[in-house]
């Protein structure tokens, strides 16, 4: 049996458009639900410390075994949203760490995920479910 992490996703939503915030927020719900993650549930309080002030931001709160593909494929469907310009920024916390991602996306932006993935993910152990 594999130990979970809670993850946090944090999308702050852009100014003018609430239901397209909303929108994206049940996107990504669907598909990290096709990923079998498990326990994603919709909080109420952003980080105290977010940039975003008093700007309502949209949480999504997940329980994961933190393996490099899932990862990877969790953090993508949240930076979907910034790609497709649906939210202004994405601020993922996990074991303490925290990374705020604001748009527009680049290469640059990518290289940084890419590095977080590495630096929080565990190799996947045989037998594991």
């Amino acid at each position: 049996m594999h130990q979970s992490t809670q993850l946090r996703l944090h999308f702050e939503p852009i100014d003018e458009d609430r239901e397209l915030a909303e929108q994206a927020l049940r996107e990504t719900q669907n598909q990290l639900s096709r990923l079998g993650v498990r326990a994603v549930r919709p909080q109420e309080k952003a980080p105290a410390d977010s940039k975003s002030g008093a700007i309502d931001l949209l949480t999504l709160a997940l329980d994961i075994a933190p393996w490099a593909g899932l990862l990877g494929g969790i953090l993508n469907a949240a930076v979907h949203c910034l790609k497709r310009r649906k939210m202004k920024s994405v601020i993922i916390e996990m074991n303490g760490d925290r990374l705020e991602l604001r748009g527009p996306w680049s290469d640059e932006k990518q290289r940084i995920v890419d590095k977080w993935i590495e630096a929080h993910s565990k190799a996947e152990e045989d037998g594991e479910e």
